[in-house]
């Protein structure tokens, strides 16, 4: 055989081999895991998950929850039948915004089925039984004709995370569900509410200084004041906290004890002061924010578990994401990253480029791990 012959074998063998690896399982979520960080990451210099992918249909849906349907965007693949997961929403989203909606489609085009429920905590409103709406979004999802059997699972964004851990951990749907992943959410509700309105967090028994973000401390607000039933209470509230308007000595004589509970958790001055306020909290409400907390529910996971969080966030610090992962079941841990290239949801380029390829290149293992699951 002539050298030129040897030669062109061996291009040929190069080929077949790049051919069988990029179709491997584990060539295909390399490939998708590139493609997508391509896709969501602004300003990058080209999308081939665009080029290489047909759109994604979407259509609005409505599920059955409890006595009433809740609406819901799927977005798919055009053909064939895929993985699918249950998109959770942050506090007060807006759906407008374009990093949301390029990573739903992102999602879609490296062959997801996604649902997206618009459940209240989307519009800013908390309720207790929140985690129940997702519950029954995962057994709406896995029925779909064109949705993988046995592979469907949750991907929660900030306090969505916290809402689908609690969903994957519901006793009717946990041994289905197939996978987790959970980027910047809180472990413990109340301790994530006094982080917020203290500046500080409990780091290994030690105090540090956390400062939140102005938009989040108003979110905060704004939930809190949603506790409170009497039509009264909430008034004087928004109109001082929410309003900026003047404490008055007969706004306080007005407030009801609930609603005074309230004020003083708002208005505390110390960390001490915050937590006697938010132990006068009534106990349906104390209840109710133990119900919101994944650590009242982490040992029912038993999906598997990928964990992310940025650790300049401002909206919840990233410790709570530790100590989630700390007390997740040791058979459910599929990875743990942390990252620092997101200002809390949103990807940012830093301009120190080490320090951006570095990041990157950790996001992209983290993303490897949760597709190389999927495929």
């Amino acid at each position: 055989m002539s050298k030129r012959a040897r030669c062109a074998m061996g291009v040929v063998a190069v080929v077949l081999l790049g051919l069988l690896v990029a179709a491997s399982p584990p060539g295909q979520a390399a490939r998708k895991s590139v493609f997508f960080l391509l896709q969501v990451f602004p300003d990058a210099p080209v999308h081939p998950l665009a080029w290489t992918t047909a759109p994604p249909l979407q259509e609005r849906v409505s599920f059955p929850h409890r006595q009433r349907q809740i609406a819901a965007d799927i977005f798919r693949p055009p053909h064939g039948v895929y993985p699918g997961v249950v998109v959770v929403l942050g506090f007060n989203v807006d759906l407008a915004d374009p990093t949301l909606n390029r990573t739903l489609d992102a999602l879609a085009r490296v062959g997801l089925v996604v649902m997206v429920p618009y459940a209240d905590v989307v519009s800013g409103q908390f309720d207790p039984s929140e985690p129940e709406v997702f519950a029954d979004a995962f057994r709406y999802l896995r029925a779909q004709p064109f949705v993988t059997d046995g592979r469907v699972g949750f991907l929660g964004f900030s306090v969505g995370s916290s809402l689908a851990a609690i969903a994957a951990a519901d006793p009717g749907i946990r041994q289905d569900v197939a996978f987790l992943h959970w980027f910047g959410g809180y472990y413990h509700a109340p301790d994530l509410l006094l982080a917020i309105i203290t500046h500080e967090v409990l780091v290994n028994g030690q105090v540090v200084p956390w400062t939140p973000s102005a938009h989040v401390v108003q979110l905060v607000r704004q939930a809190v004041i949603g506790f409170v039933d009497d039509p009264g209470d909430r008034q004087i509230l928004e109109g001082v906290f929410l309003a900026g308007q003047p404490t008055t000595p007969e706004r306080l004589a007005a407030l009801s004890p609930a609603g005074r509970s309230v004020y003083d958790l708002l208005a505390a001055s110390t960390p001490e002061d915050a937590r006697r306020a938010l132990a006068q909290f009534p106990e349906d409400v104390q209840g109710d924010l133990v119900r919101l907390s994944p650590s009242a529910h982490v040992a029912g996971i038993t999906a598997t578990t990928f964990v992310l969080h940025d650790t300049g966030d401002q909206f919840v610090p990233y410790w709570e994401s530790r100590r989630f992962w700390a007390q997740l079941p040791p058979e459910s841990r599929g990875g743990y990253t942390e990252v620092e290239l997101f200002e809390h949801m949103t990807p940012q380029r830093t301009e120190e480029i080490g320090i951006f390829v570095r990041e990157v290149v950790k996001l992209y293992g983290h993303l490897y791990r949760l597709l190389l699951l999927l495929q």
